[in-house]
């Protein structure tokens, strides 16, 4: 049985929290993911040398990522990265999975501030601007 969640306990310093390389590890198995059947829809048209095709390889990248991002977080607290990692995502209040509007927040601010991946080195919780606005915390999964 999982003990009640306490947001002090999970932010205090004697919490283990995952460290930025982990996260980073898990974004870019996530983005190797993504790219990989984008990859290959954008191979298949460049075979068949289907403009057509090639184009929904390119549209792939950028409509799946942002639903495969905000999907798997809103559902599982985590993508296929977080999951091989042992990470997930939760509301820092409760504990509980984030909302879908946290999700999309959180992706948001992920997407237009370039430097939000490397500003999770700079605090003691490894809680980047994309984290604080959307009130959640990454942490190692059960």
């Amino acid at each position: 049985m999982r003990p009640r969640w306490n947001r002090e306990k999970v932010l205090a310093h004697d919490e283990k929290l995952p460290l930025p390389w982990e996260r980073l590890a898990a974004r870019l198995i996530d983005q190797a993911f993504i790219l990989l059947v984008a990859g290959v829809i954008l191979a298949i048209g460049l075979i068949i040398e289907n403009s057509s095709v090639s184009v929904l390889g390119f549209v792939t990248y950028l409509v799946a990522s942002p639903i495969y991002e905000i999907a798997c977080t809103a559902r599982w607290g985590q993508t296929l990265g977080k999951r091989i990692k042992h990470l997930r995502v939760v509301d820092v209040d409760s504990g509980q999975l984030p909302g879908v509007m946290q999700s999309i927040l959180r992706w948001m601010v992920y997407v237009l501030a370039f430097w939000v991946a490397y500003s999770v080195v700079l605090n003691r919780t490894h809680r980047g601007p994309h984290d604080r606005l959307a009130h959640t915390v990454v942490v190692y999964s059960d």
